[in-house]
């Protein structure tokens, strides 16, 4: 009998553990206050994209991908990647008018950083212009923290165009 409650005291511990461990990332979460780099609707990067930025080489060849479609091609940003770390999402080529794609929240937990997108479509009675776009959002954080990073997208469908 003893070694029975031993089994069933074993299995409601692993349980606890694993328990704590499941909900530890949605308990110690904080909302990360971050800025624009930049935001807009046109550049020169084709693919979608979602990043973290950590290293001034990969700003700028994002940066020079980006401005390859502009003259004159405005100067990099300047970013201290010792304490700070850009988030960049692009949607991609589209080729009407009414795509937005705008980071709305960032929460830092204990293992992760979790990037929340708006990602808006354009509807199907909305005025769509034969026009090629490439909406995108890049924000900076301060912070050092070397953590993975998830974007989670809400994509909605709207017939307004801005």
């Amino acid at each position: 009998m003893k070694r029975k409650q031993k089994l069933l005291l074993s299995l409601v511990v692993v349980t606890i553990i694993f328990s704590i461990i499941a909900i530890q990332p949605f308990i110690a979460s904080e909302e990360v206050v971050y800025e624009d780099v930049v935001h807009g609707g046109h550049s020169g990067v084709l693919e979608r994209i979602e990043q973290r930025i950590t290293d001034l080489e990969t700003w700028e060849n994002l940066w020079a991908e980006m401005e390859s479609i502009c003259f004159p091609v405005d100067p990099v940003p300047i970013i201290n990647f010792s304490i700070s770390v850009l988030f960049v999402v692009f949607q991609g080529e589209r080729t009407t008018s009414g795509y937005r794609t705008t980071i709305m929240r960032i929460i830092l937990t204990m293992s992760e950083y979790v990037v929340f997108v708006d990602e808006v479509h354009p509807g199907s009675e909305g005025i769509r212009l034969p026009v090629h776009t490439q909406p995108y959002h890049i924000v900076v954080v301060n912070s050092t923290q070397n953590l993975p990073v998830r974007f989670v997208y809400n994509i909605t469908t709207s017939d307004y165009n801005s």
